[in-house]
């Protein structure tokens, strides 16, 4: 059984649209809700985290172990972000430093060791991505450029198959503006879908790949009922070739869902990591158990007790 962990924001921030995140998260909702009994069937357990704040996607890293995790989050080459661009990993950047103030440090780097990870998360194939690897994680999907997809100006914008009556944009059939509003976001989950059918990390990637190619294939043979459809066709096709030309993955090719080190509770070297895993710190060490503590007034009456049954046991022996 391998687990996937989904991340799901839903607000991007000051400076973003409010529901900017929302495209993406809503997808992973949808995959999760119609393939939940197929992944079940494959011996899969999905969970998924919504709105999650960077220290809530740790503490639900370390609890649950995940074989992948997903995100969408804003991005850049040497950060990712989750709820309401709370930062949560980022590698060390002069430039950006300097210039922005962001990527002064690597801070959380390790958070993927011995996962898979996909980064639905602008730029960070482009160096943070190499990082995680560098750190232990072992595959990283991500973008070297920015992930462009395309939406509606209403909001809030409908991720379903059937948008509701009034968010269509003029002269669009619902059929053709459904699949455009989710066929980015579709192929980029694809990765997923496919590791969770038993492909390797490499297999999976390629698929992702085919998928986009799908897509743009459905476009380029659907014949536009009018100029507006067409322009939005041609839109589609433009950003899926480019999103699935900027796809890339770091990191081991050939490795499976479930293939990875179970971490037991031994395995965590820090006290703040060891607690948050609900392991237990003592002694300078992280144990499975909690520490076992005998009162006082027990140690007389225990030192007996064992002198006692020694006895007995000694002279059973004679």
């Amino acid at each position: 059984m391998a687990k996937i962990l989904l991340l799901e924001p839903s607000w991007g921030g000051i400076g973003h649209d409010p529901q900017d995140l929302e495209y993406a998260s809503c997808v992973a909702k949808e995959y999760a809700d119609e393939y939940a009994d197929e992944l079940r069937n494959l011996g899969h357990e999905v969970i998924e985290i919504e709105e999650p704040y960077a220290n809530e996607a740790n503490i639900a890293i370390r609890q649950q172990n995940p074989d992948l995790v997903w995100w969408v989050g804003h991005g850049e080459m040497c950060i990712t972000t989750l709820q309401e661009q709370d930062i949560w990993i980022s590698n060390f950047n002069t430039d950006f430093c300097s210039l922005r103030g962001v990527c002064c440090q690597d801070f959380n780097l390790d958070i993927l060791k011995d996962t898979i990870a996909n980064a639905l998360s602008c730029v960070t194939g482009k160096e943070l991505g190499k990082k995680a690897v560098e750190h232990g994680c072992l595959a990283y999907l991500g973008y070297v450029d920015n992930f462009i997809f395309l939406g509606c100006e209403t909001q809030p914008c409908p991720c379903a198959n059937e948008p509701p009556e009034g968010e269509l944009p003029e002269l669009v059939r619902p059929e053709i503006f459904a699949k455009v509003i989710r066929c980015m976001h579709d192929s980029n989950f694809y990765f997923n879908y496919s590791l969770a059918q038993g492909k390797t990390t490499g297999e999976a990637f390629n698929d992702s790949i085919e998928r986009f190619n799908y897509w743009i294939n459905e476009f380029e043979n659907t014949e536009p009922q009018n100029d507006t459809e067409a322009g939005l066709l041609n839109e589609a096709i433009f950003v899926l070739t480019h999103d699935r030309d900027n796809q890339a993955l770091h990191g081991r090719t050939d490795i499976k869902l479930g293939e990875h080190p179970v971490k037991r509770c031994e395995d965590y070297t820090t006290q703040e990591e060891c607690e948050a895993a609900g392991c237990y710190w003592y002694d300078n060490a992280c144990h499975t158990f909690p520490q076992i503590t005998i009162p006082k007034e027990w140690f007389i009456y225990g030192s007996f007790l064992l002198s006692f049954i020694g006895f007995v046991s000694t002279s059973k022996i004679r």
